[in-house]
């Protein structure tokens, strides 16, 4: 699940948005003057993204090759 919370709003409640993101599994965007400006999600999720950036990459320079 995806909320948007202020950048002050994370900065005074750090300890309730790590619990918020660790056991509700939220995805939490910051704003700051109302423009995003990070994503705070669990380590599994972050792992999850890289492993994904990583096959993607592999997969990358082999698809055009693999075509010829």
């Amino acid at each position: 699940m995806q909320k948007v919370i202020s950048a002050t709003e994370a900065r005074r409640g750090f300890g309730q948005v790590i619990k918020r993101v660790y056991n509700r599994e939220e995805h939490l965007i910051v704003e700051k003057d109302g423009l995003p400006v990070m994503a705070i999600l669990s380590i599994n999720e972050y792992e999850d993204l890289m492993r994904e950036a990583r096959l993607r990459t592999f997969e990358s320079p082999v698809g055009p090759q693999a075509e010829r």
